[in-house]
């Protein structure tokens, strides 16, 4: 099953920079980064199921 990691640029409790390391150390990936803060469901919704379906989509 592919790994994906979906990364909010603008979080500021996980900052990007911390996140790309921890996902390149423990997924071995690089995380595809959108627009948003810690929750990027309740900021951007639309964003998100537009690229959780390309992610599906892509299986």
């Amino acid at each position: 099953m592919p790994t994906r990691f979906p990364l909010s640029s603008g979080d500021r409790f996980f900052p990007a920079p911390f996140l790309r390391a921890v996902v390149a150390e423990r997924l071995g990936i690089e995380p595809d980064e959108m627009p948003g803060d810690h929750s990027p469901m309740l900021a951007h919704p639309k964003d998100v199921a537009e690229r959780l379906e390309a992610y599906r989509a892509a299986l």
